[in-house]
C-alpha cells in the first residue's frame, strides 16, 4: 500500500516538474499581466499619463450601455460559431479520408495541415488578396470583406481554411485509437457503414470534439489578427470584435480603463461559456 502510494506521489511530482516550465512562462506572460491590468479597469487611465482617478464601476456600466460593444460581441459570437462548426466538420471529413497510414494519406495530411503553420497575419493577407483580386473580378461582385453582411463570414473562411487541418490531426488520433474489434463485431451483426459511424465511431470521437471545440472557442472569442489585418473593423465596425474593441479603446482612443474593462469581461465570458460547453460535451463521452 505504501509502495503504491509512493509510486503515485512520484508520478504526480514528475508530472508537475514536467509542466512547470510551461506553467511559469504562461503565468509570467499571460496570468500576471492580466491580473495587473484588472485594477486599471476601475480607473480613467489614458494609457499615457501616470495620473489617474478611481471611478469604480463606471467603465463597466459604459460598456453594457454602449451599442458598439454589443455589436462587437455579436460579431465575435457569430465568428466563433462559424469557425467552431465548420472547422470540426471539415477536420472530421479530412480525418476520415486520411486516418489510415499510407504514403498518399501522409501527403494529403501534410497538405491539409500546411495552412496551420502560416501566421495569422499572412493567412489574412492571402485571403484578402483572393477576395479582392481573384474572387471579386471573377464573379463581378464586391469582396465579402467590403460588405456589412459578408465581412464576418469572409473572415471566418480564413480561420476555417487555416484551422481545419489542426482539427483533422486531433480526429486522426481519436480514430486510430478506436479498436477495430468494435467495427468488426458490428459488421458481423449486419450493421452498415452509416450505422457503424453513428453508433460506434461518432460517440467515441466525443473527447476529440471536446478538445477541438474548447480550443476553437477560445481562439474565436479572442480573435484579433484576422479582422485587424483584413478589414481593420470594416465599415461602421461590421467586422470589429471584442478584442478590437479593447485594442481601439486602449491605443486609439486613449481610454485604457475602458479597454481593460472590456478585456476582463471578455475573459469572464470566455471562461464561463467554455466551461459550460465543455461540461455539456464531456457528459456525452463514453469510455473505450
Amino acid at each position: 500500500m505504501n509502495r503504491r502510494y509512493g509510486l503515485r506521489s512520484n508520478k504526480t511530482l514528475f508530472n508537475i516538474l514536467f509542466l512547470a516550465p510551461t506553467l511559469i512562462f504562461f503565468a509570467y506572460g499571460v496570468v500576471i499581466p492580466f491580473a495587473q491590468g484588472i485594477p486599471y479597469s476601475f480607473t480613467n487611465w489614458n494609457a499615457v499619463s501616470p495620473d489617474f482617478d478611481f471611478i469604480g464601476l463606471r467603465n463597466y456600466i459604459t460598456i453594457f450601455t454602449e451599442k458598439q460593444f454589443f455589436t462587437d460581441f455579436k460579431n465575435t459570437l457569430y465568428y466563433t460559431l462559424l469557425t467552431t462548426i465548420f472547422c470540426n466538420l471539415f477536420g472530421l471529413i479530412f480525418a476520415i479520408g486520411v486516418y489510415k497510414t499510407t504514403i498518399y494519406n501522409n501527403i494529403f495530411r501534410t497538405i491539409y495541415f500546411m495552412p496551420f503553420v502560416l501566421s495569422l497575419i499572412l493567412a489574412a493577407y492571402i485571403w484578402k488578396y483572393i477576395y479582392t483580386d481573384v474572387y471579386s473580378p471573377l464573379f463581378n461582385v464586391y469582396s465579402p470583406l467590403a460588405t456589412t453582411q459578408g465581412a464576418i463570414p469572409g473572415i471566418a473562411v480564413m480561420s476555417i481554411w487555416r484551422d481545419s487541418g489542426y482539427c483533422m490531426i486531433i480526429f486522426i488520433a481519436a480514430l486510430q485509437s478506436i479498436p477495430a474489434d468494435y467495427n468488426e463485431a458490428a459488421m458481423i451483426d449486419g450493421a452498415g457503414p452509416i450505422q457503424r459511424f453513428l453508433k460506434i465511431t461518432l460517440p467515441l470521437l466525443v473527447p476529440a470534439f471536446s478538445t477541438n471545440i474548447t480550443l476553437l472557442m477560445s481562439w474565436g472569442f479572442k480573435v484579433f489578427e484576422f479582422p485587424m489585418a483584413a478589414t481593420r473593423g470594416g465599415s461602421g465596425g461590421a467586422s470589429e470584435t471584442i478584442s478590437m474593441y479593447a485594442y481601439n479603446n486602449i491605443f486609439a482612443y486613449f481610454n485604457a480603463g475602458l479597454g481593460q474593462a472590456a478585456s476582463v469581461i471578455m475573459v469572464v465570458l470566455l471562461a464561463v461559456i467554455t466551461l459550460l460547453v465543455s461540461k455539456a460535451i464531456r457528459s456525452k463521452e463514453v469510455e473505450l
